[in-house]
């Protein structure tokens, strides 16, 4: 079985619960950003693989479509420098929400 710091952009994430796959559009050694489109609108999470937790950023520009590859690296890469931020108290353990044996065996 592999671990997330192995997965690669276009390999699905799975949520515990949930249906839909996220998809991974960026990552780095540290975060690996995944999204999806729901109706139109976009979901995403941001997985700290330090911290071993995910949830969504702050951001202070709207231009970022993180359905698309190179927005999500621009957006994951101000993360890294600490720019972007993630939302305080909406932070989950990914082992507690994400299904890592359908991620990890795919």
């Amino acid at each position: 079985m592999k671990n997330l710091n192995q997965l690669q952009i276009g390999d699905k994430v799975y949520w515990k619960n949930d249906k839909k796959s996220f998809t991974v559009k960026a990552k780095t050694n540290n975060y690996i950003l995944c999204s999806r489109n729901i109706f139109g609108k976009c979901n995403y999470s941001v997985l700290d693989l330090n911290n071993q937790i995910c949830g969504i950023a702050y951001t202070t520009l709207d231009t970022f479509n993180l359905l698309k590859e190179e927005d999500s690296q621009n957006f994951l890469d101000l993360i890294e420098k600490g720019i972007n931020t993630f939302i305080k108290g909406k932070e989950r353990k990914i082992k507690d929400v994400i299904d890592l044996e359908k991620t990890l065996n795919k």
